[in-house]
């Protein structure tokens, strides 16, 4: 398994890491180092090495992105859909979640 680089930007946030209490993890759509083994690995280490830990996957602000690209919403909402969905199945598949939408 990896290690995560941690680097806390200020004071504040190095006490936060430094109580391990939480951590929130990003995990962007269409970013292609997103895959099943790269995400059961993030959250095998999340698990070990925090107290409790919530992912983060955006599931709309994609939908923006690719109407500024020129994609008609249809599609946009389309494929959108389509990644998240395979990033919160690889993400479940990890056998350490517990899935629930906020």
């Amino acid at each position: 398994m990896h290690t995560q680089q941690l680097s806390p930007q200020t004071d504040n946030c190095k006490q936060i890491l430094k109580s391990r209490q939480h951590a929130l993890l990003g995990i962007s759509p269409f970013n292609s180092y997103y895959i099943e083994d790269s995400i059961r690995e993030l959250v095998m280490w999340a698990n070990q090495s925090f107290d409790d830990f919530n992912l983060f996957i955006p599931d709309t602000l994609p939908v923006h992105n690719f109407i500024a690209m020129g994609y008609d919403i249809g599609k946009a909402v389309k494929k959108t859909k389509k990644q998240i969905s395979y990033l919160r199945k690889n993400a479940l598949r990890s056998g350490q979640l517990r899935w629930r939408m906020v």
